[in-house]
């Protein structure tokens, strides 16, 4: 008797054997190093511009990946020059960027172009042991830059630091609302630790749910989801304030320092750390980790539905589709013959005799007939399982 009728469950997927790769809780991940083109296995950053080419930053130089293969670009750059740590684009779709000696550059033909009347501020940062960590390009001409306690606007050659002129304290990201083209900065009054929301263009304070914002604040901290739900990171918690009628806030305790995080089209928040990569739901539920003991530089979601992970010593880990799954060939101990859905529970069945069912994200071996026959279909009739191979039926 097969005793199966307590199991249910729902889950979509894609079943492949035969592939050398990495396998991430069902995610088929590639690795792409200088094998593939890369200049270098230390990848800082990671960019999809609006014409779909993926953009690498690393160590020794960059490039661009055209869907088969990257593509040395900037090469005018020297080597010294090309290190970046943030990349914006503009409504016009003018690719700038910040490298590691404060210079902004954009990406014309490309070929890497510097803008000039930012040397003395440039001279300033790095005096300062900062870095520019994030941008906003309003225009050619307008340019919001931030290190991690100073924001400044550079207008028309006019260079104004408006964390002095104001009550900021600190500018820690920046969002997109809705169509607008201004986008939102996200900082924290003096003598306070609520953020505020604030349209650079028109000065308008846009609504946050109150919330008592303690610790440290992160590149690129505060993200909004399709939703409309508000992701914030801060060590050592990442927390959601729900897009409902009482704004309820949700927060876990991260088990390493983050680094950065992205939220995917499906609504899962991948967090990256110098201990790998951890993804959690839109509820902030534990899935999965993998690359430990990797630190993940970078997390990309593409318009493809693909996912690219860079990594500060392995390359790039690449993602084709995350909304398929796929299972290693050897936990199924032999090929497929079977694949079956009854009643919410997934099945699959081998030629080597042996029945497998998904519980709770892991598969259990329900039977085997110990290799004498190949399982070929599963039935539920009269509430008993029916189970055919081909030397006969399995009640």
């Amino acid at each position: 008797m097969l005793n199966l009728t307590k199991i249910s469950l729902s889950f979509g997927f894609v079943l492949l054997s035969g592939l050398q790769l990495l396998f991430a809780q069902g995610l088929r991940f590639e690795q792409l190093s200088t094998y593939q083109g890369l200049p270098s296995s230390e990848v800082y950053n990671l960019f999809q511009d609006r014409k779909g080419y993926v953009w690498a930053f690393t160590k020794n130089g960059i490039v661009k990946h055209n869907g088969t293969k990257f593509i040395p670009s900037c090469t005018n750059l020297p080597n010294n020059e090309s290190v970046i740590y943030t990349v914006r684009e503009d409504h016009n779709g003018i690719m700038y960027m910040a490298n590691s000696k404060a210079k902004i550059y954009t990406i014309k033909n490309d070929s890497a172009h510097l803008i000039h009347g930012l040397e003395k501020l440039s001279q300033l940062i790095i005096a300062g042991r900062a870095d520019i960590y994030d941008l906003l390009v309003v225009s050619h001409r307008k340019i919001y830059l931030s290190t991690f306690d100073t924001t400044y606007l550079f207008d028309d050659g006019s260079i104004t630091n408006i964390t002095r002129q104001g009550s900021l304290k600190k500018i820690t990201s920046y969002l997109k609302w809705k169509n607008q083209i201004a986008v939102i900065k996200g900082a924290i009054k003096r003598g306070s630790n609520q953020p505020e929301l604030k349209d650079l263009n028109t000065n308008q304070v846009l609504p946050l749910p109150q919330y008592p914002f303690v610790g440290f604040w992160h590149r690129h901290s505060m993200k909004q989801s399709s939703d409309g739900s508000y992701y914030i990171l801060q060590h050592p918690y990442l927390i959601r304030i729900n897009n409902n009628s009482n704004k309820s806030i949700e927060k876990i305790l991260l088990p390493y320092v983050p680094l950065n995080f992205e939220i995917s089209l499906t609504g899962d928040v991948w967090v990256g750390s110098a201990h790998g990569l951890f993804r959690y739901d839109k509820r902030l539920r534990f899935i999965d980790n993998s690359f430990l003991n990797h630190t993940v530089s970078d997390i990309l979601f593409d318009n493809q539905n693909g996912a690219w992970v860079a990594t500060l010593d392995q390359g790039i880990y690449y993602c084709k589709n995350i909304n398929q799954s796929y299972y290693e060939y050897q936990k199924f101990s032999g090929s497929i013959s079977m694949l079956k859905e009854i009643n919410g529970s997934l099945f699959i069945g081998t030629n080597l005799g042996n029945l497998f069912v998904k519980e709770h994200d892991n598969w259990r071996n329900v039977y085997s007939n110990k290799g004498e026959a190949c399982i070929t279909d599963l039935v539920l009739f009269d509430n008993r399982y029916l189970l055919g191979t081909k030397l006969g039926t399995v009640v």
